[in-house]
């Protein structure tokens, strides 16, 4: 047992420490004599123990907003290394986000553009494919004729121009309509000076039984075919023309389909008495090729006033599409150099060749599957006049006078020459030489074709978007599950460290500093040795050991660490 010891004022040798005993004993019996002093003494004591316990105190607060501004930092830089993995994070998914966005919206800009380019070239060399198959149908129509002549010619010895008929009109016609896809077509010999005018007349007025065989192959009933008699003189809208009028004349004469009652009129209508075919026969007569006029104009608003008129304005009111006319030259002899000594003459209805060119959509239905294969074709012809044609699939929806297409699309335009004369090698003559009113070009007509948003809807879809919201989505949920969970671990470490600290207060309080520090491992030492403990306690060997070495064995692994408390020997 440890006993206290008072320890006294001695010297080594037991003597009594005289000078500070007779100093304390003077201090004291002069505190003693002069309260006022003492008090004094005692203010002062206390005003310096104050100043020192303000200055402390202030120092301590310093070093506590120190402290507390330091903690501050060191808490906002852990906040922004946390926060730092989520912003990377959702950083990349907006990367990624983003470019599946642009990549497929690239790819279906990429398929709706390829192809419109392959319906615009399609519909091209089609529409093209149409007109070239009236050239032709016109051209095979001219060489029969001459070949008719000819033979004929050979067999009387004769020259039968321009008294010529085809045989079998009607159902030459009805071929030649249906390849070329016109709605009218007739025959026109030519009549160069006023001696062939009186045997031409003669010859029509007697060879007028083609009306009747062309509408009985037309189906007409017989009880219906009632038609009036032909004029016999050369007329054109004013009347029959004098005897004395100079040529040339070119009298219509064979018509599909036939006219029947008063339409008979249209017969011996002298063609170059109007401008638009005067025109047509003199770029025919330089190409020596079918030519096609300019679109006609009708004013609806201006009733026609005579039978020729009365005719021409019910194929046109019969038609919705814009026409011109096509005019084919016919030749004596298959002589490079042969006159022209007639024409046949077809109305070009532009729709009949836009329509049936491309095909139905992917779903099958026959307007181009709801805005598939649909496309808008302007048409303009060498004048400036210009249509458009709305098709979807192989129907033309919609026809409009002038370029109406969606100029939204503007740079998505494919142009070409169309309807080109037959021949396109052919000489072309200086525009010097040609009326004010004649495109001396063999390609008059340019085709337009522009995308519509009908079939941009198709593949422009919002499918860019989808992936976009998707890939967000799929980042946010994983962020907050990522963020709950550290959330947990956050709470659980709080409440861990708020545990220690209750412990190290609760150490603190009961020990000295130096046990607290060793209770706690703040040197390492105690913790180590737990560390040891635990190896060599823990599991099966551990135990074995223990129970054979027994208490020994114990207290010597016990006595390997170092106490806890320090030894305060006696002496």
């Amino acid at each position: 047992m440890i006993h206290n010891q008072r320890i006294m004022g001695t010297t080594e040798n037991g003597g009594s420490a005289t000078p500070s005993a007779a100093s304390g004993s003077s201090v004291s019996s002069f505190a003693a004599d002069d309260p006022q002093a003492e008090d004094e003494s005692n203010t002062s004591s206390q005003v310096e123990n104050n100043n020192e316990s303000t200055t402390f105190s202030g120092s301590e607060k310093h070093q506590q907003n120190d402290k507390d501004s330091e903690e501050k930092k060191v808490s906002w830089k852990k906040r922004i290394i946390r926060l730092l993995p989520y912003v990377i994070v959702l950083l990349t998914a907006l990367g990624l986000g983003l470019a599946a966005y642009f990549v497929e919206r690239d790819r279906q800009n990429s398929t709706f553009e390829s192809t419109y380019y392959d319906l615009a070239n399609q519909f091209i060399d089609i529409a093209n494919s149409n007109v070239d198959a009236a050239f032709s149908a016109m051209q095979d129509l001219s060489d029969t004729t001459t070949s008719n002549t000819l033979y004929a010619s050979s067999t009387t010895n004769t020259t039968i121009w321009p008294n010529v008929s085809t045989p079998e009109w009607a159902l030459m016609a009805n071929t030649s309509r249906f390849l070329a896809q016109t709605p009218f077509l007739a025959f026109s010999p030519m009549i160069n000076d006023t001696q062939n005018r009186p045997g031409w007349e003669a010859y029509a007025t007697a060879n007028q039984g083609w009306i009747a065989a062309g509408l009985q192959f037309q189906g007409v009933a017989a009880n219906d075919i009632k038609p009036d008699p032909i004029p016999y003189n050369i007329h054109d809208q004013d009347g029959p023309l004098p005897a004395s009028a100079p040529g040339p004349f070119s009298p219509l004469w064979q018509t599909s389909p036939a006219p029947n009652g008063k339409s008979t009129v249209i017969v011996n209508y002298n063609l170059v008495s109007s401008q638009a075919f005067k025109l047509l026969i003199f770029k025919a007569g330089i190409y020596r090729q079918g030519v096609i006029s300019s679109i006609m104009q009708t004013n609806a608003s201006i009733a026609p006033t005579n039978p020729v008129d009365v005719f021409f304005r019910s194929l046109s009111e019969n038609m919705t599409s814009p026409q011109s006319l096509l005019l084919q030259p016919v030749m004596s002899t298959f002589a490079d150099s042969a006159p022209i000594t007639g024409h046949f003459m077809a109305i070009v209805a532009w729709q009949n060749y836009f329509e049936n060119v491309l095909s139905t959509g992917t779903d099958g239905t026959m307007n181009g599957g709801n805005g598939r294969n649909s496309i808008e074709a302007v048409l303009t012809d060498p004048v400036g006049q210009s249509y458009t044609f709305s098709i979807i699939g192989p129907t033309v929806t919609n026809i409009i006078v002038g370029d109406q297409h969606d100029p939204a699309f503007d740079n998505l335009v494919m142009s070409s020459p169309f309807a080109c004369y037959g021949n396109a090698s052919a000489v072309e003559i200086p525009a010097a030489q040609t009326p004010a009113d004649v495109n001396p070009h063999l390609c008059g007509y340019t085709l337009s074709i522009y995308p519509t948003s009908a079939l941009q809807s198709v593949y422009l879809t919002n499918k860019p978007s989808v992936y976009l919201g998707v890939v967000f989505v799929i980042i946010i949920v994983t962020t907050l599950i990522f963020l709950i969970y550290d959330c947990r671990v956050r709470r659980q470490e709080k409440h861990l460290m708020e545990k220690a600290e209750r412990t190290h207060a609760l150490v603190a309080s009961l020990f000295p500093k130096n046990v607290h520090e060793r209770i706690m491992g703040g040197d390492g030492d105690i913790q180590n040795e737990v560390e040891k403990k635990r190896i060599k306690l823990g599991g099966k060997t551990g135990l074995k050991s223990y129970l054979e070495d027994g208490v020994d064995g114990a207290d010597e692994m016990d006595f390997d660490s170092k106490p806890i408390a320090d030894l305060f020997p006696f002496w």
